[in-house]
């Protein structure tokens, strides 16, 4: 890296968050497998899950739309300034195009970089790992990134844009 890029600091600018209306609980859990609720809730603290309705359009791409528009709105800042759209998960709507490419293209975002990673539960670090380096080497500035997981129905969301900053303290340190 050189001196130039080692300048950027990168900081999480907005946050964004999109849950389908249907839940599965641990009680409703209980009624088709072998466990109890205080089983589950001990060993990982979930009380319930959201269930992505495929019917009423609860796709990943659909869901990963309504966050990033969330995300966007929370930091402030316009689609068309986005460089780069990282998207992490094992639940795509279809092999091709990738969700990043789907969400890119309905968000309006024009023809920014867009990518899925397809890495399961650990999608989200290797995402956030890929935009604090991407936005380090200087390439991208403001990129967003969303985590979804769809899997046998269930959902979860989490979408963070991250922004490329110029960190004073460190220039004024050199």
């Amino acid at each position: 890296m050189s001196a130039t890029n080692s300048r950027f600091g990168v900081e999480i600018i907005g946050s964004g968050l999109c849950l389908p209306e249907s839940r599965l609980t641990n009680h409703d859990l209980e009624e088709c497998m072998e466990t109890t609720s205080d089983w589950i809730v001990k060993r990982t603290g979930i009380t319930e899950r959201r269930r992505a309705d495929q019917s009423n359009g609860e796709r990943t791409s659909q869901i990963s739309i309504k966050a990033i528009n969330n995300a966007l709105a929370d930091a402030k800042i316009d689609v068309s300034e986005l460089d780069l759209l990282l998207v992490a998960t094992m639940t795509p709507d279809s092999p091709t195009p990738s969700v990043a490419c789907i969400v890119a293209n309905e968000i309006g975002a024009g023809h920014i970089g867009a990518m899925d990673i397809n890495a399961a539960c650990s999608g989200f670090v290797y995402i956030m790992s890929m935009a604090d380096a991407m936005i380090k080497s200087g390439a991208y500035k403001p990129l967003a990134s969303s985590g979804p997981i769809v899997s046998h129905g269930l959902l979860t969301t989490r979408l963070l844009v991250v922004a490329q900053r110029f960190s004073l303290e460190m220039a004024r340190a050199r």
